[in-house]
């Protein structure tokens, strides 16, 4: 598949999932499991991931597996400034 792309490495994969679902991928055949190793394998350069509850963010955030995250967050929804990336959150 990279071939047809014209590359040999994807430098951003975001991970999007629910918290249940993120629990499932980390299993023995999870597909977190496969991204991890293909950046092992210098396949993949970096992994972020993305929902929309803050809260399941902070914690992913706490886990250190990803290099960048995406909140939804505007004027209105600015729920993730208080959960995600608070610092008594320890973001």
């Amino acid at each position: 598949a990279l071939k047809m792309l014209r590359t040999d490495r994807i430098e951003i994969v975001q991970f999007r999932v629910t918290k249940e679902q993120f629990k499932k991928s980390l299993g023995e055949n999870g597909g977190f499991k496969v991204l991890l190793r293909a950046q092992k394998e210098g396949v993949v350069s970096h992994i972020g991931i993305t929902d929309h509850d803050p809260s399941f963010l902070a914690e992913a955030i706490k886990t250190g597996l990803f290099s960048n995250v995406i909140v939804p967050y505007n004027y209105v929804f600015r729920e993730a400034e208080r959960e995600s990336f608070s610092p008594s959150q320890g973001a």
